[in-house]
């Protein structure tokens, strides 16, 4: 049967106090001992249990650090990147903070352009929208034709 973690703390809190060793202590609650070691400086430091439980719930109850790559700057990012004709990140960050007034760094602007499907692990593109060629030269894909069309005839597309 799995204990909340306030009750591990008030048994890790009990059994220090009637002096079992901490290694015993951790394997007793399954949890690793220094963990226990750690608990057992703030209860030190607390003082009391219930300060040290206090204290506990602030924390976790705390302020949350706002996402870096939230939905909408995905969104916008994207947008963008299709209007203004698959330009680079630097180009992306200085629309960015043009039309949104929002500074992102060229590093971020790349991998959210990562998870799209219009980019590859390796940072090349590998979807093309278009045609699909039939093609005479035995062991060429219509990838490479498309990949060779796109680069020198932008109007293909």
């Amino acid at each position: 049967m799995e204990m909340r973690q306030e009750t591990k703390i008030s048994l890790a809190w009990e059994l220090l106090e009637a002096g079992v060793p901490k290694s015993h202590i951790a394997q007793h609650l399954e949890l690793s001992r220094r963990t226990v070691i750690r608990w057992s400086q703030a209860f030190e430091q607390a003082g009391s249990l219930t300060a040290f439980l206090d204290g506990y719930q602030q924390a976790k109850r705390g302020p949350r650090r706002k996402r870096k790559r939230d939905a909408v700057l995905q969104r916008r990012i994207w947008t963008l990147r299709r209007k203004h004709r698959h330009c680079c990140g630097q180009k992306l960050q200085y629309f960015l903070e043009k039309e949104y007034g929002k500074r992102v760094s060229v590093t971020t602007i790349y991998k959210i352009l990562q998870n799209t499907s219009s980019y590859a692990r390796s940072g090349k593109r590998t979807r093309f929208a278009g045609r699909c060629l039939k093609h005479s030269v035995p062991g060429r894909s219509c990838r490479w034709i498309r990949l060779i069309l796109a680069r020198f005839l932008p109007s293909w597309r």
